[in-house]
């Protein structure tokens, strides 16, 4: 997986554990900015969570070429 397909699931897992959070408040019948704040801190923990992605540049540990340049 690139960098940039990992970044587009990375945002559609950091969307799904916010509409996750609203959703699950709105079942318990909170609101106001506890459910606001709720939503937040699963969308950061998500993002937090989904850290350990494919970095640009390494691929199986072999770097051969960095911006453009021959690094051996």
């Amino acid at each position: 997986m690139t960098q940039a397909q990992w970044s587009i699931v990375r945002f559609a897992i950091c969307c799904a554990a916010w509409a996750g959070a609203e959703a699950l408040c709105a079942g318990l019948g909170i609101r106001g900015a506890v459910r606001d704040l709720a939503a937040v801190v699963a969308a950061v923990g998500a993002y937090v969570l989904t850290m350990s992605g494919p970095t640009p540049g390494r691929r199986d540990g072999n770097i051969r070429y960095w911006r453009g340049r021959r690094i051996d």
